[in-house]
């Protein structure tokens, strides 16, 4: 018991003493106050009022010597401006890596947000200021953190096409399947996007090749209708669903009809894109690409077997809009197919 004791003592007594030892000397509380008023006197001199306000103005203007100076002389690292924009948000839009380094070794709340839940990771990722995002994620930047919309610092930087940040956040666990409002995850942003490297690393981060917007729309869908040919290889790879619809039955074969979009088209049906396949009010991809007017996915659609006398639930063939578009050599094609 005497033993336990005694332990117990030395364990209570520890942080005591250690909370001594981490005091700081009157020496050096002495340097420290004249350390804030040089910094003070040299801001005074620069006709620098000591506010907050004007210290957050001038991390936006990149003044970087002023900012530190304001620092140095005892400023609030968590400042904010009407928006709620923080001194650390700022910096790391800035790209202004040092500055970043400083606030948070003087106390700034790294998972800060602003009036719209944008973080400081968030606005690096906007940017694609990678040295700022991989710092903040050093310190412990939540990179999962959503904004009003849904939106996370993977989802944007996806959108932005910022391959570096994507890796980093990729690599510190960020959620590859994260979604946004109406569906939107980091591989359909990017898709829609054409950013063909970021589709790569959110594959090989295993993100859901699959995965649809609220409306059904799945990344196959996007780099079809938009033409992302390479992109939609890619996906191809990885297993995409050719098959999938959106809910109002449009596939990736009608998107890419749609688009005018043959070389994808003739992708699509070497992978075994059904030709026939009908949308909720009875359009096929014949009929897309027939009031586009695109001649060479017609003929590929009906060398496959698409059906030239099917009506849509109005009564009107592939070759009532191609008329109706004033497509004349489609509707001779189709007069006389192959």
């Amino acid at each position: 018991m005497s033993n336990f004791k005694t332990t117990l003592v030395v364990a209570l007594c520890v942080p005591v003493l250690l909370l001594s030892l981490s005091r700081a000397t009157p020496a050096q509380s002495d340097r420290r106050a004249d350390s804030q008023n040089a910094a003070r006197r040299a801001l005074a001199a620069n006709n620098y009022a000591f506010d907050e306000q004007v210290f957050l103005e001038r991390i936006k203007e990149r003044d970087a010597a002023a900012a530190k100076l304001f620092i140095e002389a005892g400023m609030n690292p968590n400042a904010r401006d009407k928006d709620g924009v923080t001194a650390l948000i700022r910096a790391a839009y800035n790209d202004q890596v040092e500055l970043v380094r400083l606030l948070l070794d003087r106390g700034a709340e790294v998972n800060a947000t602003d009036t719209d839940n944008w973080t400081a990771l968030y606005v690096a990722a906007w940017n694609g200021n990678a040295a700022s995002a991989g710092l903040l994620l050093e310190r412990g930047a939540n990179p999962d953190a959503k904004d009003k919309l849904g939106m996370t610092a993977l989802i944007i930087a996806s959108a932005n096409g910022r391959t570096p940040v994507v890796k980093a956040l990729l690599e510190k666990g960020a959620d590859a399947n994260a979604r946004a409002k109406y569906g939107w995850t980091p591989l359909l942003v990017a898709t829609r996007e054409g950013h063909q490297e970021v589709v790569k690393a959110l594959l090989e981060a295993r993100a859901e090749v699959d995965s649809p917007t609220a409306a059904g729309v799945t990344p196959l869908m996007l780099a079809a209708g938009n033409g992302r040919e390479a992109i939609v290889l890619l996906l191809l790879r990885h297993g995409a669903n050719v098959e999938a619809k959106t809910k109002p039955g449009v596939t990736a074969l009608m998107f890419a009809a749609r688009g005018a979009q043959s070389k994808i088209l003739q992708a699509l049906l070497e992978r075994g894109a059904k030709v026939n396949e009908r949308t909720i009010d009875g359009s096929t991809a014949l009929m897309f690409a027939a009031g586009t007017g695109d001649v060479a996915s017609v003929r590929a659609l009906l060398a496959k077997g698409a059906d030239a006398k099917a009506a849509d639930n109005e009564g009107r063939t592939a070759l009532a809009y191609a008329e109706a578009a004033g497509r004349s050599e489609v509707i001779q094609l189709l007069k006389s197919p192959l």
